[in-house]
């Protein structure tokens, strides 16, 4: 089992978890998630098991359960790739800016938090996660984040110190024209970036 899409309760989904202990990546999510089974989900994955590729998709992330998601990403080991796409997240909510939960996800390679909500303090969090020494995240989709240029411009102004990021995706957002000056510093500073969205 690999993707998983249903509106069944938790206890199902327990089930459906204990299937997929040896899968090596895993889609799950649906509109219709309670509570009770996005927080099945996480504690699924701070629990030893061979997923390097993650994603939630669609299932609102509670206030409770935005600590048991946050807690658990940084017990997992092994997960390279997270999505957390449309959850209804107010970030940094669950990639905090601490100094554990940044040493945790230096990991990931790949990040996609698209169709959340990123403010100003999400943005300065994911701008020092970027500008970690042990950053190893090639791409990044933040693609329709409520992101203004202010954010957009903390942002940038972190990427173009990076050197593992090849892909940044910051379209549909609501970045304007003051955000010039950052994409052409950046562009000029940064020589591993190949893909820029906006």
């Amino acid at each position: 089992l690999t993707y998983c899409n249903f509106a069944g309760g938790s206890k199902m989904m327990d089930k459906i978890l204990a299937a997929c202990k040896k899968c090596e990546s895993l889609e799950i999510g649906h509109g219709d998630f309670d509570s009770e089974n996005v927080a099945a989900v996480a504690k699924f994955l701070a629990k030893k098991h061979s997923l390097t590729s993650f994603s939630l998709v669609g299932a609102a992330v509670d206030n409770d359960n935005k600590k048991l998601l946050s807690e658990a990403l940084m017990q997992n080991k092994t997960i390279e790739k997270l999505c957390l796409h449309s959850n209804q997240l107010q970030l940094p909510a669950v990639i905090r800016g601490t100094k554990e939960a940044m040493k945790a996800l230096s990991r990931l390679t790949h990040l996609d938090l698209s169709f959340n909500k990123l403010s100003i303090s999400g943005a300065k969090s994911m701008a020092k996660f970027l500008a970690g020494e042990d950053s190893k995240l090639i791409s990044l989709v933040m693609m329709k984040n409520n992101l203004t240029s202010k954010g957009a411009n903390v942002l940038l102004s972190s990427v173009k110190k990076n050197t593992t990021l090849q892909h940044l995706d910051l379209s549909r957002n609501w970045i304007t024209n003051k955000s010039v000056p950052a994409v052409i510093d950046l562009l000029k500073n940064n020589s591993t970036l190949v893909t820029l969205d906006l």
